[in-house]
């Protein structure tokens, strides 16, 4: 059976009309994406109209449910797209001695400390710099420093000042000036890393300094009393002078 011509070329150009429709559409389908993956780059070609989760899913990329994508996945695959995906870092972190896995994706360990709500005080001290650059499997210990204060009051015994004066006989003593205790306040701080001790160091303030006591003694000597044949005694320091007379045969007298 002949097919009138007329027919003839409507069944063609309906053929023609669909195999372009068809190539229009393959076309429109193949997609050429470039996938920056952690910061591996690599391009990828198919044919896709779904979004770009299904797209990463059907060239098997997984995207762990943390992980960062520019685009979103939900958004539909465009020919040139150009995709981001970050995906989450675990760092450990001893805070204090307690100690934690995080996953994150931030970059530095400034910013991870701000994102974890860790505070670092004055005297805190932290293995790495805030700008440091974070990596997988990072380990980033804070040892926690604390000081603790105690103030005490200790007394300073007075000292004994002995100053000669020949005023007094030896023996003999007075007293110039009454001792003072003085007091004395001792402040000891101690240091804790992590809760355990790890220094203590004093500092002593005299709040009233004591005062000698001052005690003269005696250096003259006492007079020696001498004994005589008079009535009352005779001071040694009184000069005696005492004539002899002797008699001899012949009449001569001396004296000496």
């Amino acid at each position: 059976m002949r097919i009138p011509k007329s027919k003839a070329l409507y069944v063609s150009a309906a053929m023609f009309a669909l195999l372009g429709s068809s190539t229009a559409v393959a076309h429109a389908a193949y997609k050429t994406v470039t996938v920056q993956d952690n910061g591996q780059r690599k391009t990828i070609r198919g044919f896709t109209f779904g979004t770009l989760g299904s797209f990463l899913e059907s060239e098997h990329i997984a995207v762990p449910p943390r992980s960062r994508v520019v685009p979103s996945l939900a958004a539909t695959v465009q020919s040139g797209m150009n995709v981001v995906i970050q995906r989450p870092i675990e760092v450990q972190v001893i805070d204090g001695g307690a100690m934690a896995k995080v996953e994150t994706l931030v970059g530095t360990v400034g910013q991870f400390l701000h994102e974890q709500g860790i505070t670092l005080g004055s005297n805190d001290r932290i293995s790495q710099s805030l700008s440091s650059k974070l990596q997988d499997g990072e380990v980033i210990q804070i040892r926690r420093t604390t000081t603790h204060a105690a103030t005490k009051t200790e007394v300073i015994p007075f000292q004994t000042i002995r100053r000669p004066t020949d005023t007094l006989f030896v023996g003999e003593t007075r007293l110039l000036t009454h001792g003072v205790k003085g007091l004395l306040e001792v402040q000891t701080t101690t240091v804790f890393v992590d809760g355990r001790k790890s220094g203590q160091t004093q500092t002593r303030r005299v709040k009233k300094p004591a005062v000698s006591q001052v005690i003269e003694v005696g250096t003259a000597q006492r007079p020696v009393v001498l004994a005589s044949r008079s009535s009352g005694p005779i001071s040694a320091l009184r000069q005696l002078t005492v004539v002899a007379t002797a008699y001899a045969s012949g009449g001569h007298t001396s004296t000496g």
